[in-house]
C-alpha cells in the first residue's frame, strides 16, 4: 500500500473523532473525467514530496473524502472558491496580509482552469490543493492568530486544532454563505469588532487622502498665532478627524480655541499629557503615518485572536501600554475601569499572561522578592540601620519564625539567604490593604499601593512588575459580587476596619489577562494609539514578517514532477 493510504488508515485509528463521518462535497451521480483523473492524481501523491502546507491539506482535508476536489466541478471554479479568494484578497481589513495566502499567484491559475480540458487534471488538482492550503492557513490565522504553537505567545496557551480547521475548510467548500462562516472564526468581543471596523475605515482613509507632516517649527506655536504653520497643524488635525474636513469647513491659518480643544483630545487619545500645546512628543505623534497606525490596529487584532473564543465568566483585563484595567461582563461589556501602574520598561516589565484569580487577601504581608532584597533593601539598610523598623519590615528565617539578629549580622544573613524580609500590614505596606492572587509562572499579582501619588503620572510604568491598582476596593467589591457570597462595599469596609490579615477564597475563579495593545477602538468610539513602551510591537512585527517570508517561499516551491497519476 502507498504511504498516503497507510497514513489514512492510521488517522482513522488514532485521530480523536475521526470515526465520525466528515463533511465532504457531494459527488453527485457521476464525476466528470477531469475530476476523476484529478482524484487519482491526488491519491498517487507522496506526502514527502510536497510542502508542509500541501501535506497537511492532503492528509487532513482530502484523505477522509477520498481525495475528491473541493473547489471546482467539471473543471470550472466554484462560487465558494471565488468568494473565499475574494475574502483573502480583502484580508487587510482583518489585519492580515494577502501575500500569506498566495494571492499573488493563484488567481491566474484559477482562470486557467475555467475551460474543461481532459489533459489538465494535474493543474486542476494542484490548484485545488494549493487553494485548500491557503484557506486552511487563512482560517487558522483568523481563529488562532498567525504565531504558530512552536513560538511562545507571551504567556498565552497556543493550541491549533488541525482537525477543526480541516472540517471547517470542507464545510466552507459547500456553504451558501462563505462570509458568515468566515466571520464565525473571529472573536465576538465588542472591542475586537470595534477595532476591526476602525481598521477597515482607516484603510479607506489611506486611499482617499495624502498626509501632512509638520516641521519642528510647530513647537514654537502659541494659541492666538496665525500663519502657515498654524494652518498645517489644523490640516493635520483635520486629516486625523480631530477637526472638521475641509470639505465642510475651510482650514484656518490660526491656532485658536478650536485647535486647542482638538489638540487636547488628540493628546488624551495618544496617552500624552493633555496640555493643549505642541511639545516634542505631541509633534512626534502627530507625524506618525496612517500606515503605522494601521499596523498598530492589526497587531492588536492579532493578539486578540490568541485569547479563548469565550470565557466562563467575564474577565479582568489589564492593557499594559494603556496603564488601565477593565472588568467585563459575560457579553464583553465594560463594568469597571481604573488606572493602574505597571512594571518599569527599563528592567521590570509586567508580563503578558492569562491566569485565574482565586483569592483576595485583606491586609496582606509583602514578602520582598530576593532580587529586590539584594538590589534595593540591603543598600538601604547600609545607609540607614533603622530603615526596616521605620518602614514596618521584619526578618523571617527559613523556619518561618521572626528573627532578631544583631545589626552587624543583618547584612550577612540577608546576603546569604538565611533571612528574608517581609513587610507587615499597615499604612506603609507596599501592597496597600488588598492583594489579588492568581497563580502564574511569573509570580506577579495585583494590589493596592501606599503611593497614591503615582496615579498623577500619565505614563505609569513605575512598579517592579506587579500591577498597582488605583481603586483596589472597587475591584474587590466587583469580584466578590460575582461570587455566591453576600459581599458589598459596606461589608468590605467593615472587614478592612479590622487590622488582621484575612484570606477570601473565591468560589468561582475569574480570568485575569495582562494584554498588550497599542492601537484599538475604545468604548466611546475614539481611536487610541499608545507608545510601544516595552518594544513588544516591534518584536511581533519582526516575527510576523519572518512567518510571511517563509510562507511565500513555501508557496513558490513547484510541485514534484515525480508525482504521476495512473491512467484513467
Amino acid at each position: 500500500m502507498r504511504s498516503l493510504l497507510l497514513f489514512g488508515i492510521m488517522m482513522l485509528l488514532f485521530v480523536p473523532g475521526a470515526w465520525s463521518q466528515p463533511t465532504c462535497p457531494e459527488e453527485g451521480s457521476r464525476q466528470d473525467v477531469l475530476s476523476t483523473q484529478a482524484t487519482k492524481y491526488l491519491w498517487s501523491l507522496d506526502p514527502r514530496k510536497v510542502t508542509p502546507s500541501r501535506r497537511l491539506a492532503l492528509q487532513k482535508v482530502y484523505t477522509p473524502c477520498g481525495f475528491r476536489l473541493l473547489w471546482s466541478q467539471d473543471g470550472v471554479v466554484s462560487t465558494q472558491a471565488r468568494d473565499i479568494m475574494s475574502e483573502m484578497r480583502l484580508s487587510p481589513r482583518k489585519g492580515l496580509r494577502p501575500s500569506d495566502y498566495g494571492v499573488n499567484w493563484w488567481g491566474c491559475r484559477a482562470v486557467a482552469t475555467e475551460i474543461p480540458c481532459s489533459d489538465r487534471y494535474q493543474e486542476l488538482a494542484q490548484f485545488d490543493v494549493d487553494l485548500t492550503a491557503a484557506v486552511t492557513r487563512f482560517a487558522g490565522d483568523l481563529r488562532y492568530g498567525r504565531v504558530p504553537p512552536v513560538i511562545p505567545k507571551a504567556g498565552y496557551a497556543s493550541v491549533v486544532d488541525d482537525n477543526f480547521l480541516a472540517e471547517f475548510v470542507r464545510r466552507l467548500a459547500i456553504t451558501d454563505n462563505v462570509l458568515a462562516l468566515v466571520s464565525s472564526l473571529e472573536p465576538a468581543y465588542p472591542g475586537y469588532l470595534r477595532t476591526e471596523a476602525a481598521l477597515s475605515r482607516m484603510l479607506t482613509q489611506r486611499l482617499d487622502q495624502t498626509e501632512t507632516y509638520l516641521p519642528t517649527t510647530v513647537l514654537n506655536l502659541k494659541q492666538g498665532q496665525t500663519g502657515e504653520i498654524a494652518g498645517l497643524l489644523n490640516q493635520r488635525l483635520s486629516e486625523l478627524s480631530y477637526l472638521p474636513s475641509p470639505l465642510m469647513i475651510p482650514i484656518r491659518d490660526e491656532f485658536d480655541g478650536q485647535t486647542t480643544i482638538a489638540l487636547t483630545r488628540f493628546q488624551k487619545d495618544h496617552g500624552l499629557d493633555p496640555t493643549g500645546a505642541v511639545n516634542t512628543e505631541t509633534e512626534r505623534q502627530l507625524n506618525i503615518s496612517i500606515e503605522k497606525r494601521i499596523e498598530q490596529l492589526a497587531l492588536t487584532l492579532e493578539r486578540w485572536r490568541w485569547l479563548p473564543q469565550q470565557f466562563n465568566t467575564g474577565p479582568i483585563v489589564v492593557n499594559i501600554p494603556e496603564f488601565r484595567l477593565r472588568a467585563y461582563d459575560n457579553a464583553g461589556n465594560v463594568q469597571l475601569s481604573m488606572a493602574v501602574v505597571v512594571g518599569n520598561a527599563a528592567n521590570r516589565l509586567s508580563p503578558v499572561l492569562q491566569a485565574e484569580l482565586h483569592r483576595i487577601i485583606l491586609h496582606p504581608y509583602w514578602n520582598v522578592p530576593a532580587d529586590i532584597t539584594q538590589l534595593e533593601m540591603v543598600p538601604a539598610i547600609r545607609r540607614d540601620p533603622r530603615f526596616l523598623v521605620r518602614r514596618g519590615f521584619e526578618l523571617v528565617g527559613r523556619d518561618q519564625r521572626i528573627a532578631h539578629p544583631s545589626k552587624t549580622q543583618i547584612i550577612h544573613l540577608l546576603r546569604s539567604g538565611t533571612l528574608r524580609i517581609r513587610q507587615m500590614p499597615g499604612p506603609e505596606n507596599a501592597l496597600g490593604d488588598i492583594k489579588f492572587e492568581f497563580p502564574n509562572s511569573f509570580d506577579v499579582y495585583m494590589h493596592g499601593t501606599s503611593q497614591a501619588s503615582l496615579f498623577a503620572h500619565t505614563r505609569r510604568d513605575l512598579s517592579h512588575g506587579c500591577i498597582r491598582l488605583e481603586a483596589p476596593d472597587r475591584l474587590a467589591v466587583w469580584v466578590l459580587q460575582q461570587q455566591k457570597t453576600s459581599w458589598d462595599r459596606e461589608r468590605l469596609k467593615m472587614e478592612l476596619s479590622v487590622p488582621a490579615t484575612e484570606v477570601v477564597t473565591l468560589d468561582k475563579d475569574i480570568p485575569v489577562l495582562f494584554v498588550y495593545g497599542t492601537g484599538f477602538a475604545a468604548e466611546d468610539g475614539s481611536l487610541r494609539f499608545l507608545n510601544d513602551v516595552y518594544g513588544i510591537d516591534a518584536q511581533l512585527e519582526t516575527g510576523l514578517a519572518r512567518i510571511s517570508a517563509q510562507r511565500e517561499h513555501d508557496d513558490r516551491i513547484p510541485w514534484s514532477p515525480l508525482a504521476i497519476a495512473p491512467s484513467p
